[in-house]
């Protein structure tokens, strides 16, 4: 039974492989499968692959497979992430950086690895044991330029002290590493195009996982909780209609069409009579604004600037109307200014 059951795994292990060296797609579904079963064969110690040197070289000579997915891992995963998901050479497309953080150069690999090489899963893999979190959590000041990879990681932490206040120790480790999985995926979702564009044609699949180092398990999460809502934000934003121009203030057409010499006899008809110094004073009574505003004109300014100073009719992003992310598109609405404030306002300019 166990000769049996030892020779289908091998055979499917030879099976994916030849389809991966082939030049048809593989759809998402057969390879998150291949990606769980090779992890279940890395757990119970009974790997296919054993992915020595030679075995690279010869990889090598056949040329580039085409890999089942594209991986985001952690640079201080120990773990190689081919061995993890029992996968040969060129299985997988690997990106490994500190703190599994999608900069500029993340994505544009992530994007080669879709676009180039075909991969139908995008995998954004967290540990457990993430030193790189465990520094952003305790504050600790790393040397150098390391230093901004905790700052990118601080995000991460305060959403995990949200979801759960009292949490601490390794429970707030592993909820800080499973916001930062989500944080990167909201990040890819956001600034990378053609991955969103592949997501929502369901060319690829983008997926969250954390790795417990210990035993080898990966505990998949799935796709983001509130992918729908990134990308309608998204959407939303790259399709905002443009402002209107705003009309020209009737001072000013009043003033350009007595420069044309248009209005200027009308206006001069309609002023009362007055001594020699009338028609200049008349003029400047017609086309100036007053110096001093009446006490109604300066309650209606002053209430106007408390309504665009209050915080609530700004656009300033509110941390819990955030996904469970890093979230620069998905803001809050505005909140309408309320009539006690503008009352006050209106109070205060007539004092």
């Amino acid at each position: 039974m166990r000769k049996c059951l030892a020779l289908g795994v091998l055979c499917l292990a030879l099976c994916a492989t030849a389809y991966a060296s082939s030049g048809s797609p593989l759809p998402a579904d057969e390879a998150l499968l291949l990606l769980k079963e090779g992890n279940a064969r890395h757990v119970s110690g009974n790997p296919v692959h054993t992915l020595s040197g030679a075995d690279y070289r010869v990889a090598a000579a056949k040329g580039w497979q085409r890999p089942a997915a594209t991986v985001l891992a952690c640079s201080d995963q120990i773990t190689p992430v081919a061995s993890l998901f029992d996968q040969g050479p060129g299985g997988l497309f690997v990106i490994q950086v500190a703190g599994g953080l999608a900069g500029p150069s993340e994505l544009a690999t992530l994007e080669y690895g879709v676009a180039r090489l075909g991969t139908p899963v995008v995998l954004v893999l967290g540990h457990d044991d993430c030193g790189l979190m465990d520094a952003a959590l305790q504050y600790e000041k790393l040397p150098g330029q390391a230093v901004q990879i905790t700052a990118q990681l601080k995000p991460a932490v305060a959403k995990a002290r949200e979801w759960s206040p009292t949490a601490s120790g390794q429970d707030l480790l592993q909820k800080s590493v499973k916001a930062g999985v989500w944080q990167t995926m909201e990040t890819v979702l956001r600034k990378s195009p053609l991955v969103r564009d592949q997501v929502q044609n369901g060319q690829a699949l983008l997926l969250g996982a954390i790795l417990t180092s210990s035993t080898g398990q990966v505990a998949w999460l799935g796709q983001h909780p509130e992918q729908g809502k990134i990308l309608a934000a998204v959407h939303a934003a790259l399709h905002k209609p443009k402002p209107r121009p705003k009309p020209k203030a009737p001072a000013v057409e009043e003033a350009k069409t007595e420069e044309q010499g248009g209005a200027a006899p009308e206006a001069a008809k309609s002023a009362p009579s007055k001594p020699e110094a009338a028609p200049a004073q008349g003029k400047a009574e017609t086309f100036a604004p007053d110096p001093k505003p009446t006490p109604k004109a300066a309650a209606k300014q002053a209430s106007k600037t408390a309504a665009k100073t209050e915080p609530g009719a700004t656009q300033e992003a509110n941390p819990n109307a955030r996904s469970q992310g890093e979230g620069e598109l998905l803001l809050p609405e505005p909140e309408k200014a309320p009539v006690k404030a503008k009352a006050a306002g209106a109070k205060a300019a007539h004092q």
